[in-house]
């Protein structure tokens, strides 16, 4: 059984294995969108810091500055980039290898 994941007009096949390889691949395309969220999480942090929108209720006091957030965006946005690159590299190397 093969996953097909659609991105920008590229499709991700993504068998469903567990093989070490194609985990990378799926933690890469999750990781996207959590990046977009921590993002907006500290464009909220942001925003309530400016006076500009209610602040959010979190218990934790690290969690409630916005550098964090965006920081916390960063390095996952970083995390998907490395694991995709990985996974095209994995994959034309497959391809190569059954030519």
């Amino acid at each position: 059984m093969r996953l097909r994941i659609r991105l920008q007009g590229r499709s991700l096949h993504v068998p469903q294995t567990g093989r070490p390889g194609h985990l990378i691949a799926l933690l890469g395309v999750l990781l996207s969108p959590a990046s977009w969220m921590a993002a907006t999480v500290g464009l909220w942090h942001l925003a309530a810091a400016g006076g500009w929108a209610p602040s959010l209720t979190i218990p934790w006091d690290t969690l409630n500055r916005w550098q964090v957030w965006f920081a916390l965006a960063a390095v996952l946005r970083l995390v998907a980039l490395y694991a995709n690159q990985r996974a095209r590299r994995q994959a034309s190397a497959a391809t190569a290898q059954q030519r």
